[in-house]
């Protein structure tokens, strides 16, 4: 969040950074919730604050080395409530929905050094089983919720010729792959690696593809592990699954709509998370798509612009997640 205080502002001399937590309300819902990071003035006094939001509060606590051994959700309320040991009462979370599964319902993860907490629990969650963190305001109660996705459907549809504005596609087929190769835990039965395979549910064959794809792209193959699964059964459904993932181009929409329901409060407005219906004849288009980031400019409502579909990691953002993976 960024906006502009003027100096005859009551509030002027009273943020502090780091400390002072700003919400923003839209229609009585809070839309956004989080932390002064830092500001500027301008050459007329102005400052210029900058706020990021309220996940950023898992930045100030550490993870202790550990060892753990069990399910997804005692797992998540382990890092909850340790982050909640370490910080003051505003930056606390209550364990919420934990939608997210693991096809053995048991998984093991550990850890030797003191990483910050959201970054753990990006490593050994989301990483590696998928999922969104969704904080959440409910009956007074800050929840944290670790969903698979949002699952809301908006009845809001964007169309061309009614409030459509811009529309911008990029596509990227950098990440496609047509043949998997799946491989389990360590595993004495296992191939050459010592690491279980699918060969025992799948005809003999270490390896699944998807015939429509490489008709279109090719036999592009590729390896992926999953430490914590030890029955062959549930890695092929997970290979499945991944190889679906792998052969669909990455498509995503960048959209300047105008939201409906500021003109009419028959429509809901669209949320993070929703799926959006898109129709736009010039452009071929009619599916829906995830909303997955919402960009609003509340002074000039018509400038908020909604990314659908899957977003792009920039250059910065791949380098920093290459450093981690080699940590």
């Amino acid at each position: 969040l960024s906006f502009v205080m003027p100096p005859t502002n009551v509030m002027y001399d009273g943020i502090q950074k780091l400390k002072s937590i700003i919400t923003v309300m839209q229609d009585d819902e809070e839309i956004f919730r989080g932390r002064v990071l830092y500001d500027e003035k301008d050459f007329y006094n102005r400052k210029n604050v900058y706020c990021e939001g309220e996940l950023s509060f898992l930045m100030d606590s550490v993870v202790r080395p550990y060892s753990y051994q069990g399910g997804v959700k005692a797992l998540f309320t382990q890092y909850v409530n340790n982050h909640n040991s370490q910080v003051d009462e505003e930056k606390q979370f209550q364990v919420g929905m934990v939608t997210v599964t693991d096809p053995n319902d048991y998984i093991t993860r550990e850890s030797s050094d003191y990483p910050k907490t959201l970054d753990e629990m990006k490593a050994k969650l989301i990483d590696l089983l998928g999922g969104y963190f969704r904080p959440r305001l409910e009956n007074g109660t800050r929840y944290l919720d670790y969903v698979t996705d949002y699952g809301s459907i908006s009845d809001q549809v964007i169309e061309f010729g009614t409030n459509l504005l811009d529309l911008t596609e990029y596509i990227s087929a950098e990440d496609v792959f047509t043949v998997l190769i799946p491989l389990g835990a360590e595993d004495s039965n296992g191939n050459s690696t010592g690491r279980l395979t699918i060969s025992s549910v799948n005809n003999g064959k270490d390896y699944i593809e998807d015939a429509t794809a490489v008709s279109l792209f090719g036999r592009i193959w590729k390896v992926q592990e999953w430490d914590d699964v030890t029955v062959a059964s549930n890695l092929l459904a997970k290979g499945t699954e991944a190889l679906q993932s792998g052969i669909e181009m990455a498509v995503s929409l960048s959209i300047k709509a105008v939201d409906m329901h500021l003109l009419t409060v028959d429509t809901s407005r669209i949320k993070l998370g929703d799926q959006v219906r898109v129709v736009s004849l010039p452009h071929k288009l009619d599916k829906y798509f995830l909303c997955s980031k919402i960009s609003y400019d509340l002074v000039n409502p018509e400038n908020t612009v909604y990314t659908l579909g899957l977003t792009f990691a920039s250059m910065t953002e791949k380098m920093i997640s290459q450093q981690k993976s080699s940590q």
